[in-house]
């Protein structure tokens, strides 16, 4: 007589997953073998043959707010026996180690009886637990076995003498692989429903169930390792699968004959056309497994699949067209039009790669004449740019949109890495805000600052010089110096160099070199002075000359430097930390005018 014989039939998120099929040592420990036959089987155990635990209660169920939780209650209470597995659930799955299971009244761990009453005691250690597929009682420490169950997934010996061990997997393990890879949240409790859908007894004999399991005419079962000889050749997976719109079906089958094309890979005189071969096939099962995913809407997962589907080469049209599908769904508008566009080049006339890259790039279109409406209330002109506190003098626009800051040492050009993604309608409009912010920064305040005391240096000379030079004439006009009575008094003078003065404030441009100033002034000779007082041979006489000329050959240098300036910026020369010129290539002059360090200097 052959050994007992069990099946459990599991479910995962609602979806069967499969049959694990396990075999009993009742020859070693048969009380507690029987206990699991008898849970599966569902069979009424006689009640007498029971510890009396029992005393009379009388209960009153709501029907109205109980759910399923109230039948449950009621059809176990009602029942002769106990219930079988049908419909729990596996309550803890550690992964590299075991799935759990078989707690008929709790659920959730925390209960569970036998059919020896609610608790019974260790049989034997003889089985120890040796590896996976082993088959053993959970417990709460010695003799207190219920009905909870559980399968390794390695090898346990830690478990040996602990854990009373009375059966082992025989097929299906691959099931067990699925609920030991679920996701689980606290307490080890799996994040989806990992239910127990049918259980029971497989008689003497008769088959177990895993082939054609699904009822479709499978006679393969789901994992390879459950097959009882090898075949020879495994052409059924050659041929599309029949899903009938079944997408969830089709899937499942795509991850078999990826199961079974690892057994293919394994087989000898496996040779390069054969290998070729197996590559292909590999392509094309995960190109359909694409295109099922993106039905059933798991689009990270459908990407995934193309891109295994072109490992060993771009050429896979399908491929392409599948993955430029998840693109769009992800709404990666600019790599689908991408994907779309190799597709197209290897067909040239597929009519359904031509439609959708044309709506690919309609909806590129679509999302730049958003970005336009959008962004129309930040787009100006020039003129526009200067508000408060920001003048005319301090900015120049450049050829390429970009705005230069006149007063920050260098002239640096404004750029900001957003108008990579936007269209050249708005760059300009960007780069006014962008400026508008700059100017605000300490940097820029700094510069500022610098040259306003500047300004201010410059106007207290020219205002010294204009007190010196008033003190001088009135000093003559009074008479208590009769030794230059003789000369007269040059009052345009000083309206002159009032004048020269508020024309250098008012028509300034901001300094970038402390070289120039407005302190050199000329002598009535044409001489050059270093202060406001000048001796000549005929004694000391107070003479400044600031005419038109001197102040618009000045303003003409420093604008003739600021062009130069701004032209080696726009053409990517750059300055260091010690105020020399670069740039990121080698460059060869032909004259002293193309170089900025001699420009410049």
């Amino acid at each position: 007589m052959g050994k007992v014989r069990c099946y459990l039939d599991v479910s995962i998120g609602g979806e069967l997953e499969g049959r694990i099929v396990v075999e009993l040592f009742d020859d070693v420990v048969p009380r507690t073998a029987e206990n699991f036959r008898a849970l599966c089987t569902g069979v009424d155990v006689d009640i007498d043959t029971m510890i009396d635990l029992f005393v009379d209660v009388r209960v009153e169920i709501f029907v109205d707010s109980g759910g399923i939780s109230v039948f449950e209650f009621q059809s176990f209470i009602c029942s002769d026996g106990f219930q079988s597995w049908n419909g729990v659930r596996f309550h803890r799955v550690v992964k590299g180690f075991m799935v759990q299971g078989g707690d008929i009244s709790a659920g959730d761990g925390t209960g569970g009886e036998s059919i020896y009453g609610l608790k019974f005691e260790d049989e034997n250690f003889e089985l120890k637990h040796e590896r996976k597929g082993m088959l053993s009682m959970a417990n709460a420490g010695p003799n207190t076995n219920g009905s909870q169950f559980f399968i390794t997934t390695t090898r346990t010996s830690h478990l040996d003498g602990k854990h009373v061990v009375f059966g082992k997997v025989v097929r299906g393990m691959g099931v067990v692989r699925s609920i030991e890879h679920v996701t689980t949240g606290e307490n080890d409790c799996p994040d989806v429903d990992v239910v127990i859908a049918d259980c029971g007894e497989i008689p003497e004999g008769a088959d177990d169930g895993i082939a054609n399991f699904f009822n479709d005419g499978d006679m393969f079962p789901d994992w390879p390792a459950d097959l009882e000889n090898n075949p020879e050749e495994l052409s059924w997976w050659m041929q599309a699968v029949d899903s009938k719109q079944d997408y969830k079906m089709a899937l499942r089958k795509y991850r078999k004959a990826l199961r079974y094309l690892d057994v293919c890979w394994e087989k000898e005189e496996i040779d390069e056309e054969k290998s070729s071969c197996l590559r292909k096939i590999k392509a094309q099962i995960f190109t359909n497994s694409s295109a099922c995913k993106l039905k059933l809407g798991d689009l990270k997962g459908a990407l995934l699949d193309t891109d295994f589907a072109m490992r060993d080469g771009e050429n896979n049209v399908k491929a392409l067209f599948r993955q430029g599908q998840a693109h769009v769904a992800l709404n990666d508008i600019d790599a689908a039009v991408e994907s779309f566009r190799k597709a197209l080049e290897l067909e040239p006339d597929d009519a359904g790669i031509k439609k959708e890259l044309a709506a690919a790039r309609k909806k590129i279109a679509d999302r730049r004449n958003q970005e336009k409406r959008a962004f129309s209330k930040m787009k100006r002109r020039v003129d526009d740019l200067a508000v408060e506190g920001i003048e005319s003098s301090s900015y120049r626009k450049l050829s390429s949109g970009k705005y230069a800051c006149l007063i920050c040492p260098h002239n640096p050009v404004l750029d900001t890495p957003l108008m990579l993604s936007v269209s050249s309608t708005i760059i300009g409009s960007l780069s006014a805000f962008i400026f508008q912010m700059h100017i605000k920064g300490s940097r820029h305040c700094a510069a500022k600052s610098k040259l306003k005391e500047k300004e201010l240096a410059i106007q207290d000379e020219v205002n010294k010089r204009i007190a010196l030079s008033e003190c001088s004439a009135s000093t003559i006009a009074t008479g208590t110096s009769t030794r230059f009575a003789h000369r007269s008094v040059r009052k345009p003078l000083i309206e002159e160099t009032r004048k020269a003065a508020s024309e250098i404030l008012s028509n300034r441009t901001p300094e970038r070199s402390e070289a120039k100033g407005l302190n050199d002034v000329k002598s009535s000779k044409g001489q050059s002075t270093h202060g406001p007082l000048h001796s000549n041979s005929e004694g000391p006489f107070l003479t400044i000359e600031a005419g038109d000329n001197f102040v618009t050959q000045l303003q003409a240098d420093l604008r003739q430097c600021q062009e130069r300036e701004l032209k080696f910026t726009e053409a990517g020369w750059k300055r260091d930390g010690h105020g020399k010129w670069f740039k990121d290539e080698n460059v060869e002059f032909d004259s002293d005018e193309e170089d900025p360090n001699v420009c410049l200097a």
